[in-house]
């Protein structure tokens, strides 16, 4: 074999285990970005409705405590017990991410152990919440449930005006009780919880029915208006959720359209692409320039327009062409 094949050889089986080894290292730089992203998400979902759950119950406290220091205090009792339960979350999380874990799992795999571990957080905000409306004495609960299949018998047994939902249940997801709901009680409207608005969830919700979200973090304020609004038949939504919806109406408008005919169906596209810029007002030379196209080129494509338009000059192509909507 030649000394040069013999080299084009080596280098061949050269390069391809360090292209592999490159495409490699790519793969892994993008699955652990992916997994930050992920692991992200997963604690602030875990950490934030205890938290958001806290807030709610202060506000209570804060509510009851002229009139019912009793209540004020057992509220306060559990906001203590719910701190401490988070505290003992992020102390198993620190824990599991030394070394014995590390070495273990790896440290993508040691944060999606910790963060499996965290308590569900949902009766804690449910608990929050109900004790938050019941301290207003604007809101009455008249119930509370803790799947989405209890929320849809619930909704049927006691028929509310509202329904706080909840996106992320066992047993029925948020977007399928909402469906379920709204085709079974017409006069409960339903109201989201959700804590992130860019949730694909809540999309999907706002089209089985329900009226509008609510930001797990949002104050005693904001939450009173949107049951109240909610509750006279308003829709709640912000301008992140408004924008997709304005998408996805305008692509149901674009597709019950029946598709533009092309005008001059007769051209090639090259030849209605020249007309347009005919229409335009361009002369040969700037048309020839923008397309790339020499003179002559362009001088037999125009020649082909004029005769399949059946024109005899350039200013009767032009009065077609603008009447057909080009060169505008």
């Amino acid at each position: 074999m030649p000394s040069s094949v013999v080299r084009q050889a080596a280098a061949v089986r050269a390069t391809a285990p360090t292209e592999e080894l490159q495409h490699s290292r790519e793969r892994q730089v993008t699955g652990v970005a992916e997994e930050r992203r992920r692991l992200r998400r997963d604690l602030h979902d875990g950490l934030g409705p205890t938290l958001a759950a806290a807030a709610l119950k202060v506000q209570a406290v804060r509510n009851l405590m002229a009139r019912d220091p009793g209540t004020a205090r057992e509220a306060l009792d559990q906001v203590r017990a719910d701190l401490g339960g988070m505290l003992g979350d992020v102390r198993r999380l620190v824990h599991g991410l030394r070394p014995p874990a590390l070495d273990q799992f790896g440290l993508a795999g040691a944060l999606r152990y910790e963060a499996g571990r965290f308590r569900d957080d949902r009766p804690v905000y449910r608990d929050g919440l109900r004790m938050l409306l019941d301290s207003t004495g604007q809101a009455e609960v008249v119930g509370t449930a803790a799947d989405g299949e209890e929320a849809v018998a619930e909704a049927a047994r006691l028929r509310p005006q509202v329904v706080v939902m909840d996106l992320r249940m066992p047993r029925l997801d948020g977007v399928r009780a909402t469906e379920r709901i709204v085709a079974g009680c017409p006069g409960t409207h339903v109201l989201l919880l959700t804590m992130h608005e860019d949730d694909e969830s809540v999309f999907a919700a706002m089209l089985a029915g329900a009226r509008g979200y609510l930001l797990k973090g949002a104050g005693q304020t904001e939450i009173l208006r949107a049951i109240t609004a909610v509750a006279g038949g308003e829709v709640i939504f912000g301008p992140a959720l408004a924008e997709r919806i304005t998408r996805y109406f305008a692509r149901l408008a674009a597709a019950a359209r029946p598709p533009r005919e092309e005008p001059f169906p007769q051209l090639t596209a090259r030849e209605r692409e020249i007309l347009d810029l005919i229409a335009a007002g361009l002369s040969n030379r700037l048309i020839a320039e923008r397309l790339s196209l020499s003179p002559k080129t362009l001088r037999n494509n125009v020649s082909n327009v004029f005769a399949k338009l059946q024109v005899a000059d350039r200013a009767q192509a032009i009065v077609q062409a603008r009447q057909a909507g080009l060169g505008r």
